[in-house]
Order: C-alpha cells, then sequence, then structure tokens
C-alpha cells in the first residue's frame, strides 16, 4: 500500500513538473521583447531629430536666400549667406543680388549659379573647376588667376571683366560675351568659344590652342603674341584685329585672302621669340612651295 502511495506522489510530481513553465525558456523571450521596444524608441527619436533638423536647415536657406534678395546686409554678411547656399546645393540665384561679394581664393569648385547676378564681385584666385555659369552676369568682376577649367559659362557676360591668367581649360563659353575684357595671358587651351563676342577684348599672350572660336567676333580684339596652333578661326570676324607676334599661321579655318593680308601685317617682329620667327619662315617658304607647284603647268 505504502508503495502504491509513493508511486502516486511521484507522478503528481511529474505532472506538476510538466505544467509548471520553465524559467528559462521565459527570459529570452522577454529579452526580444525589450531590444525591439529600445529599437522603436531609438528609431522613433532619430526620425524626429533628423525631421527637426531638416525643417531647421530649410528655414535657415529660406531665410539666407531671403536676404540676399534685399538690400541692407554687409558685404561680409552677404558674402557667408552666399557661401551657405552654395554649399547647401542652392541651384536658384535669379532673384538674389550677388553684386560685389568678396570671396577670394574659396573654393566653390561645381558650385552651381544659373541666370545669377555677379557683378563687380572679387573672385581672384577662386576654384570655381567644372562651375556652372551658364547665362549669368560677371561683368566688371575680378577672376584673375581664377581656375574655371571644365566650367560651363554658356551666355555668359563678363564686360571689362578682369581675366589675368584665368584658367578656362576645356571650358564652354559658347556665345559669351567677353567684350573689353582683360585677358591677358589667360587660359583658354581646347575652350568652347563659337559664336562668342570678344570686340575689344585684351587677349595679350593668352594660349588659345586648340580653342573652337568659329563664328566669333573678334573685332579690334588685341591677339598680341598669343598661342593660335590649332585653334578654329573659321567664320570669325576679325576686322582690325591686332594679330602682332602670334602665331596666326597655326590656327585653322583663315581663308587664303586673309592668310595674303596677315603675311603682310602681321609677320613676326624682331621681339618675337627665335623659335616663332623661324617657324614663320619655314610656314612661308612651304607656303610659297605649294603655291609655285599649282600653278606649274
Amino acid at each position: 500500500m505504502s508503495e502504491q502511495l509513493e508511486l502516486e506522489k511521484r507522478v503528481e510530481k511529474l505532472e506538476d513538473a510538466q505544467n509548471r513553465p520553465a524559467h528559462g525558456s521565459i527570459r529570452p523571450v522577454v529579452a526580444w521583447l525589450i531590444a525591439i521596444v529600445i529599437a522603436s524608441v531609438i528609431t522613433v527619436n532619430f526620425y524626429l531629430m533628423t525631421s527637426q533638423m531638416s525643417r531647421a536647415s530649410a528655414a535657415e536657406k529660406e531665410n539666407a536666400f531671403w536676404s540676399l534678395c534685399h538690400a541692407g546686409l554687409t558685404p561680409v554678411q552677404r558674402a557667408e549667406c552666399f557661401l551657405q547656399l552654395a554649399a547647401a546645393g542652392n541651384t536658384e540665384w535669379r532673384s538674389a543680388l550677388l553684386d560685389n561679394l568678396d570671396l577670394r581664393g574659396i573654393d566653390l569648385a561645381g558650385v552651381r549659379v544659373e541666370s545669377g547676378r555677379l557683378t563687380s564681385c572679387n573672385f581672384s584666385g577662386v576654384r570655381m573647376t567644372g562651375a556652372i555659369l551658364e547665362g549669368s552676369a560677371l561683368d566688371l568682376s575680378d577672376l584673375t588667376k581664377a581656375d574655371l577649367s571644365k566650367a560651363k559659362l554658356r551666355n555668359a557676360t563678363l564686360f571689362k571683366t578682369v581675366l589675368l591668367e584665368t584658367d578656362f581649360r576645356n571650358a564652354d563659353l559658347l556665345s559669351a560675351s567677353l567684350e573689353q575684357s582683360n585677358a591677358q595671358k589667360a587660359k583658354f587651351v581646347a575652350a568652347k568659344m563659337g559664336d562668342a563676342f570678344l570686340p575689344m577684348a585684351d587677349l595679350t599672350g593668352a594660349d588659345l590652342t586648340g580653342a573652337d572660336l568659329s563664328g566669333a567676333n573678334l573685332e579690334a580684339t588685341i591677339l598680341k603674341e598669343t598661342e593660335l596652333a590649332l585653334a578654329n578661326l573659321y567664320g570669325t570676324r576679325l576686322e582690325d584685329a591686332d594679330f602682332t607676334d602670334s602665331n596666326w599661321w597655326r590656327a585653322r579655318g583663315l581663308d587664303s585672302q586673309q592668310i595674303d593680308v596677315f603675311i603682310l601685317m602681321f609677320p613676326p617682329t624682331p621681339n618675337s621669340s627665335e623659335s616663332r620667327r623661324r617657324d614663320f619662315k619655314i610656314w612661308l617658304t612651304h607656303r610659297i612651295e605649294s603655291i609655285n607647284k599649282t600653278k606649274t603647268p
């Protein structure tokens, strides 16, 4: 009888053990739920923080742009607003007043200022590689030694702009106006300058190697001592242009009548380099020989 009672007690203990929840199995579930709650709280807080920062940034941009659309700020304040908007990737500038900004030596590579009015600004030494300045007005500004290589300046105006030693290599200056600009020793290597407007501009000592000036207006333009090898002058207006001591004979696109006039008007002077004088003699000799061959029956 005692053995039967003992057996029944063991069965009851086993049943109790089976019905009791195991503590070891509950702990992982609780920990997982706690982790989900914490992750959710962090995600919500991060979203709220980024949303607030985004709204604050948008408000700052709007305030900076509004400030640039109204007179009253000092030149330093206006420059700060411009740099803030440029750093934020602002692309709309048509209403902004950007005159008289002093941005000397600033890195503005890739900046986008289409149809902006940047007159009388100081951009000397500025790095604007690949900048997009299409349709912008940079009249009366100073871009001495600025880097505008690969920049896009289609239809831009640079009236009486200082472009001393400015780098325009591979730049797009199609239909741009550089009237009366001072571009001495500027680099226009492989620049696209078709239909550009350059009357009375000073390009003394400039490098126009491989530049495309087809259809450009070079009336009364000073091209003394310029490098014109492989430059395209097809259809350019050259009335009263000064090619003294430039290697115009290495350019392309000049017709026979223009070449005959240039031979008489712009042979290398004693001030020209010896190598350029020698190159002209070699070219002229070949030209005379070629003409004589065509005349020989």
